[in-house]
């Protein structure tokens, strides 16, 4: 149900001034389409999202199909230890750990990435708060460069 258009999963949600609202307060609008906007992004895309509420998390999938980088040039499967990103390509990403930063600038290194077109961000505070303004004006300066951006949640 959480797929229909309008249907909320909450009796009770609390806004940005801390002030709960109800679906019983005529007054406000309250969230209730996320849910059916996803699934329709994705069966456009010829897919389908799914959604499950457990006691410590909540697990969202969305599975569509993507054909790999040069799909119609690919004969044989991918050898995985001659796998390479394409040159020019940049990868950006972010994480707060010290080590899964270190893990993401060896994985693009390993998939072809050079060093000077590596940027990992997460250090602190001021470098994950900025991360946004920087993937913006980077893509602007950038514009039709190909970049792979992995972000942890």
């Amino acid at each position: 149900r959480v797929f229909f258009k309008g249907y909320q999963i909450h009796d009770r949600f609390v806004n940005d001034t801390d002030s709960i609202l109800t679906k019983k307060t005529e007054s406000t609008q309250l969230p209730g389409d996320g849910g059916w906007v996803m699934q329709k992004m994705a069966r456009m895309m010829k897919g389908e999202c799914k959604i499950k509420f457990l006691e410590s998390k909540t697990v969202f999938t969305l599975s569509i199909s993507a054909k790999p980088y040069e799909s119609e040039k690919i004969r044989t499967p991918t050898d995985v230890k001659t796998f390479r990103l394409p040159p020019e390509i940049w990868g950006i990403g972010i994480d707060d750990s010290r080590i899964q930063q270190k893990l993401l600038a060896k994985f693009f290194e390993f998939a072809g990435i050079s060093s000077e077109k590596i940027k990992v961000f997460g250090k602190d505070s001021e470098e994950i708060m900025g991360f946004v303004d920087f993937v913006v004006n980077f893509m602007n300066e950038h514009m039709g460069s190909q970049i792979l951006l992995i972000a942890d949640e």
